[in-house]
């Protein structure tokens, strides 16, 4: 006769918790650099980064004389928060990179917006960011510009937005580039009204309802999103199970998650010495009550939150930065 089989509710809710992580992973991760230089006190974060990276080395004069020529002689660098505090980053990694003598540098832009059809994005804040380090000097010129680069990516953001909704371009890469280029609109939009010294609610008025905007088109996304997810999934669980007087104890799980999207195996252990279902059981009910309850991370709706609580102090950003 045949082990009976024992179910644990707990240990099951335990695993199925843990299996949601293993199914999502870092899939919807928000970039660390975004999320540390597009939000509050980012002069402070730049400053504090700067000294990271800097600090390890005793090059620090060859560095500082690098980032100077990357920025065309200035020692003092204004308008250094929001997307100038996230580009002035990348002009340290530059300047890191170069006097490391270190490999071919990815920016963050390159490696956030990577390859795939929305590669526009990446092109269009590259060549902003270029045009941010001229016209860092002439606040007039850097606001026409922003203003000009800020519209041009709200057009491509509503583009890759209707690809995802209504030409079946749902995917996980389309996806974080939407979030990312969102992110750095609403900074864009912030980040003007500072230049132009425009605050109260005719200032954070409008920046407000486009942040409602991108939460609404957020939850729409990952509501499509997340049975497209779910759905990837087959799972096989492998373990030892010995017999005990109160039923069978199981212990060492394994799962195996496959993401067709990626067409890899993603592998990852569970051991627990609590007495679970027999594998058929679980395998059955797991993967049913994961396509069915498994939420995605709301990480990047978390943060538009933040920003909405936080946009009247955002809108008085005035940093520098000085380069020593």
């Amino acid at each position: 006769m045949g082990l009976q089989c024992s179910s644990n509710k707990v240990v099951e809710d335990e695993f199925f918790s843990w299996g949601c992580d293993r199914l999502w992973g870092n899939k919807l991760d928000l970039d660390e650099k975004f999320l540390m230089f597009l939000d509050v006190d980012s002069t402070s974060a730049l400053i504090a980064y700067n000294q990271e990276i800097v600090s390890p080395g005793p090059n620090v004069p060859d560095f500082s004389r690098q980032l100077i020529t990357l920025m065309g002689g200035l020692t003092t660098v204004p308008h250094a928060f929001g997307i100038g505090a996230l580009f002035l980053s990348m002009f340290l990694d530059l300047a890191l990179n170069s006097v490391k003598r270190g490999p071919n540098f990815e920016s963050v832009l390159q490696k956030v917006f990577a390859q795939e059809k929305v590669s526009e994005i990446r092109d269009l804040m590259e060549v902003y960011r270029r045009r941010w380090k001229v016209n860092v000097r002439d606040t007039k010129r850097l606001v026409t510009e922003t203003a000009d680069y800020e519209r041009k990516l709200h057009e491509q953001l509503v583009r890759v937005r209707n690809s995802m909704l209504q030409d079946g371009q749902l995917n996980t890469r389309a996806l974080k580039i939407w979030m990312h280029g969102a992110m750095l609109h609403v900074t864009m939009n912030i980040y003007l009204a500072a230049l132009q010294g425009h605050t109260g609610p005719e200032a954070t008025g409008p920046i407000s309802s486009l942040i409602d905007e991108y939460i609404r088109d957020g939850e729409v996304l990952l509501d499509k999103y997340q049975p497209f997810q779910r759905h990837q999934i087959d799972l096989h669980i492998r373990g030892e199970c010995v017999p005990t007087t109160s039923g069978p104890a199981c212990s060492h799980f394994i799962d195996f998650i496959r993401s067709s999207e990626h067409k890899q195996d993603i592998k990852g252990a569970k051991s627990s010495d609590i007495y679970l279902s027999c594998r058929s059981e679980i395998e059955d009910t797991f993967v049913q009550k994961m396509r069915a309850n498994c939420p995605a991370p709301r990480t990047f709706i978390n943060y538009l939150n933040k920003v909405q609580s936080h946009l009247n102090t955002l809108v008085h950003d005035k940093g520098a930065f000085q380069i020593k």
